[in-house]
Parts: C-alpha cells; structure tokens; sequence
C-alpha cells in the first residue's frame, strides 16, 4: 500500500475512527482482565465507586440486577471502544496544512489520550486506596500498549481489506452497535432474571421428592483457589463433588456484607425486604451487631413450619437468638457461655455444650499446624505485637468455630437427618482476610505484594504463607466429615457468599514503647505484645500498640522526676527521624490531667522509609510502624457446587445468584418457591427428566415474619464480637 494512499483524505477519517474504535475495545479488554483478576482488580476496580455513585439514585432492585460480569464488560470495552472512537476522529479531522496527521501519529496519540483519560479515572481509586502511582500507571501502560498494536493493525488491515465506501461504513455501524449493545445487556439486566414458568397455589404445601439437602456454606470460599487447589491434587472431597455435580459462580449482592448475603440466600429477598443491611446496628448511640429478631422475611426455617419439612440450621449467619423451628437451630452465638436462647429446643443446650467441649479437645484445633512456625509457636506468638498478633488470634478464634459447626452438628443429627440440614464455616473467609499478603508475597515473582504492603519479611512470609491453602484443605477434611454425617442420596449444595481478591492495607499499628526503649527510656514486657513494665521504665505508653496515631506517653516508677522525664522523652523523640531525613512525629506536646503528667505524640502518619534513627541508633520501621488492615478482601463472585441425585453430573451453571438459593432449595424439598422472591429456581442445575417429572410450583408470598422486637438485642458478648469485626477491617 502507498504512503500516498495510507493518509489521502477520503478515508482518512473513518480509519483513524476505526483506529480508535479497536484500540478503546483493545484498552478496554485489559482493564477487564485486570479487573476480574484476584491479584490487580485492587488497582483496576472503578466499577465499586460507580455503584456507590449509584445507589443513592436506582433502587436496591436494579443496582442489584445491573451488577454482573455482563454489564461490566459492556462498560469496559463498550465504554472504551466508544470512547476510542471519539478520540480517534478528532485525531482524523485534523489537518495540519490540509494533510492528515502520519498513521503512526494517529496511533500513539489514540493509544496516549486513552493512557491519559484511564490514569485519570483509576487515579481516583489509587488515591482513595493509598495505592502506588508506579504499579496503577504500569498497569494502565499495558492497556495503552495494547491499544497502539490494535490501533496499529486496524490501521495497517482495515484499508486492504475494504474499499473506502465500506470503510465509512464500518465506521459508524461498529460504535452504533456496540453502544445499542450495551444499553440492551444493561436493560435485560434491569429487568431481571427470567422467572421459570408455573402453577401458582393457593396456600403452601408440599409435593414430597424424597430427598434430603445439605446446604454447606463456606464463607469466602473462592472459585479461582479451589481450582488452583484441584489442579494441585487437593482438595479431594471439593474435587468429587465438583466432578459428579454442576458448580458455577454465585454471584453476590454488593457490598458483599456476610450478614446480609447468607440472609439473602436464606430468604431469597433483596436486602431492603429482610431488613439485614450489615454488620452492625445502631441503639442508642452505640453500634449493636445485628441479631436475628431484625429479621423482616421468612427463612427456609420459618417455611419449613408453613409448608412441613424439617431443618437442622447449625451456626448459620444471624440466626440469634434461636427461633422455634421443625427441628434443630444451633444459633450463630451458641459458642458464647451464658447466653440465653443460644439452641433450640432449650432442652438440647447441654448435648450441644458438650460438643462444644470435644471441638477444643480435637487433634485438628491446634493452630500452628497451618503455620511453618513449628513447636516454637506460642512463644513466637507471645513475642509478636500488632497485626501478627491479632492474625494468629484470629486464626486461633476460626478453628475452633468450624470445629464447634462440626462437633455441634454430628449431635443435631444425632436422632436422624431431616430434610433439611445446613452448616456454616467462616474460617476461609477469616484467614484470607488476615493472611493473603503473605500468600501472594510467596507466589508473587514481581514483587506486587510489597508494593502493597510496605516490606513483608522474609520470616512472616516464610512462616505465615501456608495459611490459607492449608485452612482450604483443612475445610476439605471438614467437609468430608460433614458428608459422612449424611444419608446416601442426599442433595449437596456447596455455597459461598463471595470469593477473595487483593486489597491493601490502609491503616497502621504504632509501637511508641519499642522507639522508647530504643532510647533506654523504656523496658518492654516479653510475651505481652508491646506493653511496657512501669516499674523499669522512666516514660512509657500505657497502652498497648494500637491503630491510633495519637499516643499519650506517661512517667514510669524508674523516672526521678516525672516532668523532667518526659521533656527528655520529648527531645529524644523530636530527633527522631527517617532515613530520608523526615521527623517521625507531627507533633509532640507536655500537659497536665487528672492522672498527672503527660507527653502527647501524633505519628507522623506520611513519613516512608526502611529505617529509622533514635537517640543514635538504627531501628527498622516495622519495629515501630507496620501496616493494619485486610490484605484480602470480598471478590463478587462466590461459588456454588450442586452434586446429588436431582443435579446434573459434570456440567457449569452460569448466572446464578445468591438470591436464587432458596428458591431453589425448596424447589428440591417439593416445596412452592415465593413469587415476591427476587431469586429464582435455578433450572439450569437439574437434569431435564427430573425437572420435568417435579414441575415448578409457587405461592404467591410466605408473608412477613412476627418480630418479637425491632431493635437488634445487646448482650455481653458484643464487645468481643465488635473487636473481630474491627480486626477483619468491616467495622472502624
């Protein structure tokens, strides 16, 4: 092709329109990838603050209904593709001395203007996150590079393929077609799933399958790890039942709030009809974890009441205090001594505590087992400080809660199954929370994880990395006990809330004590995490090491004159300083309460470094500074594994929602699904023969459950509940 030809004026628009076209779809297609990927969506991920944007001007309904892979894709690509082709024809329409400007020109401006539009917008996210201006613009670089080669080949192929009549054509049918297509995906997404058709009742009952189900939940149980873990050789409950049966991803409801999603699948209505909107409630001035008396909707339990089947629901999320129900319910809080309604029926409470008690006493309940740590592990563990320390209690609190599912529910089914049985674990959910820096730190050759994280080293790396695989594999073995508790033929449906992606850490823990006795001012407690011995020491902080920048530092037994302590405390600290020659405080200021003499310190909280200086000596920053906050966090996409009798063997499901559980499932019990459900019966999960033989049936609605009370119920246990919920970074 001439040089004379590649730049004459007749086609030299809708080429360069074209140009643009697949370049914004090439740039498009990456950020894509980028956002579904566990490991860069944290960089990538706009579509959250756009929901955000949008929830306070769409109902629940729609917000819910538009957050699909779909409508993502459409405003990715779409988006870009559209885009692309706006910046691609005003690069065309001008015309330096009548000439249009050199292809090449065109590409690397399209490709540039798209780079320039993209670090923009992400910019916002990566501001917002704290995150790294080098990785997000390294990553948008590689959408931009992809843009230039499609720019360059739409350039270079489109003209000898295509006359420049169909060219022009091209030209505007593409964008009109990739902008109809959009708004259809998001109009067929508004309007919702399409509801399987079927004879309505007039009141619930039951046409008997003969079949039992067992709902397993698994909180966080991520479909990208499960298959990594398969294709590993593990995992080999997971593996059969995946083999034998029909999974797919199970879309969530955003945000992705535990509470509020397994309610969802209990229920199958929207978050606004059942009345669980989070973790925590509001009562009277202090933040009360929701109990399950706010409960507005029928669950599975209360329809199994109304239409006649039994249930056995063992720690399910928000099930406290225990209903009365056909059956069995171990509450979410039956681990908690002392508090009331924790098991119905009452009279079951003692079994129920000694199960309790054979959960400590199993060989599994030791911690360090998930660990590199070894036999050294308490004493490792009493030596730590910050967010180590909590980790490991964390992770220490975990075993013994899908233990007591387990133990607790072998003794709900000790008289026999019944027709319904379900479980919830939540130790996956919790160690990717806390433990997912340091797994991708140990897979991780680019060396994201510390870019992320500040330094991980090498020994927490080392030490703590195995943490979540092996959780995965010890809620395989978890699992197998749990089907071996079940009769031949039963109905299994593995089910998780939301899968696990990368997120970083924005907070930090301050250490004051450890910069102190760096100084020689202060001599710290072995095993205690940071706190300090008053009796040894001239100044100290009372308190252990927290999250707050703002410390209030008091005189030790060992200072002789408690004032003049803490102003040499004060000069020590105000020579503090990194090894980029920045103070290590924002400020540091004397006064006087009713308990004395004080040493205010504010953390300067910008301060970057390795190193740091005090009183002549060298300290590490992750002595005094390390980062706090989820290294993991919620990816939309959960999972759901459907193996037994009624499922089909070895297929994929996709499409489906958290919402359509309970339809579902009272579908396979023979029960009417409720047609004021937002969730459907999943069809695609049954073989055809068995869905024709058991047609689909429904109620108009299961009504309103009776509240005994409208405001959440606190009890003693809720400090303890609060403080895990702030380790896992749901609440401040």
């Amino acid at each position: 092709m001439s040089a004379n030809r590649l730049s004459s004026s007749s086609s030299s628009l809708p080429r360069a329109s074209l140009e643009g076209f697949f370049a914004g779809g090439a740039a498009g297609a990456v950020l894509t990838i980028l956002e579904r990927s566990p490991t860069y969506h944290v960089l990538a991920d706009v579509l959250n603050r756009a929901f955000r944007f949008l929830s306070g001007r769409l109902d629940q309904a729609s917000l819910i209904r538009l957050d699909t892979e779909g409508v993502a894709m459409a405003a990715y690509v779409g988006g870009h593709a559209i885009l692309g082709t706006i910046l691609g024809a005003g690069l065309g329409a001008i015309r330096p001395g009548g000439r249009s400007l050199p292809a090449g020109l065109r590409w690397v401006a399209v490709a540039g203007l798209l780079f320039v539009f993209d670090t923009l917008v992400f910019g916002a996210v990566w501001r917002h996150r704290g995150l790294s201006y080098f990785v997000g613009a390294t990553l948008v670089g590689v959408s931009a590079a992809a843009a230039l080669g499609a720019a360059g080949m739409a350039g270079l192929v489109l003209p000898r393929l295509l006359p420049p009549r169909r060219l022009a054509g091209l030209a505007l049918v593409l964008p009109l077609v990739t902008a109809f297509t959009g708004i259809g995906i998001v109009l067929a997404a508004v309007r919702g799933p399409a509801r399987p058709e079927g004879r309505t009742l007039a009141y619930p009952r039951r046409a008997p399958t003969d079949l039992k189900v067992a709902l397993l939940g698994v909180d966080g149980l991520d479909g990208v790890l499960v298959d990594e873990a398969i294709a590993e050789g593990r995992l080999p409950n997971l593996a059969r039942l995946i083999a034998e049966g029909t999974r797919g991803d199970l879309r969530s409801i955003r945000p992705p709030m535990s509470p509020v999603v397994w309610t969802s699948m209990a229920t199958g209505m929207l978050p606004r009809q059942h009345g669980i909107t989070g973790f925590v409630v509001r009562r009277g001035g202090e933040s009360v974890p929701v109990t399950g008396n706010l409960r507005r909707s029928p669950a599975l339990w209360n329809m199994a009441k109304a239409v006649g089947f039994t249930v056995a629901f063992v720690n399910w999320y928000v099930t406290w205090p225990a209903e009365e129900v056909p059956g069995v319910m171990i509450s979410d809080r039956v681990d908690f001594d002392g508090l009331d309604r924790r098991v119905w029926p009452r009279d079951l409470t003692p079994r129920i505590d000694s199960a309790r008690a054979r959960a400590e006493v199993r060989p599994d309940r030791d911690a360090a087992r998930f660990t590199r740590i070894g036999p050294a592990f308490e004493e490792w563990r009493a030596n730590r400080w910050g967010q180590v320390r909590r980790a490991l209690g964390i992770l220490d609190d975990v075993i013994r809660h899908d233990l007591v599912t387990l133990e607790t529910a072998r003794e709900a089914l000790r008289d026999g199954q019944p027709d319904l049985t379900a479980l919830y674990f939540r130790g996956n959910d919790n160690t990717q929370h806390l433990y997912w820096k340091y797994r991708l730190a140990a897979r991780d050759p680019g060396n994201l994880a510390n870019r992320l994280y500040e330094d991980i080293s090498e020994e927490d790396m080392r030490l703590l990395s195995p943490v979540v695989d092996r959780y995965y594999d010890s809620m395989d073995e978890m699992l197998g006990e749990a089907l071996a508790l079940l009769e031949p033929g039963t109905a299994v449906i593995i089910l998780s809330d939301h899968g696990f992606l990368t997120n970083n850490e924005r907070s930090r823990w301050y250490h004051p004590n450890r910069l102190l006795a760096e100084a020689g001012l202060c001599t710290l407690l072995p095993g205690e995490g940071g706190l300090a011995d008053p009796a040894a020491s001239e100044v100290l902080d009372e308190e252990a090491p927290s999250v707050d920048p703002r410390r209030r530092l008091r005189a030790g037994a060992a200072a002789a004159a408690p004032e003049e302590a803490l102003e040499s405390a004060r000069e020590v600290l105000a020579g503090a300083r990194s090894d980029a020659g920045a103070p290590l405080f924002r400020s540091l200021e004397t006064g006087e309460d009713e308990n004395g003499p004080y040493l205010r310190v504010v953390f300067a909280v910008d301060v970057a470094g390795r190193t740091a200086r005090i009183a002549g000596r060298r300290v590490p920053f992750s002595d005094f500074r390390i980062p706090e906050g989820h290294s993991g966090d919620h990816r939309m996409n959960g999972l759901i594994v459907a193996s037994g009798p009624p499922f089909r063997s070895g297929e994929e499901i996709l499409r489906a929602h958290a919402l359509d559980v309970a339809p579902t499932v009272l579908h396979v019990l023979g029960a009417p699904a409720g047609r004021d459900m937002e969730g459907v019966v999943l069809t695609g999960l049954f073989e055809p023969d068995w869905l024709e033989e058991h047609p689909i049936r429904y109620v108009e609605s299961y009504g309103l459950r009776e509240q005994e009370s409208t405001e959440a119920i606190p009890t003693e246990a809720d400090e303890k509940i609060r403080e895990e919920l702030r380790a896992l970074g749901y609440i401040r």
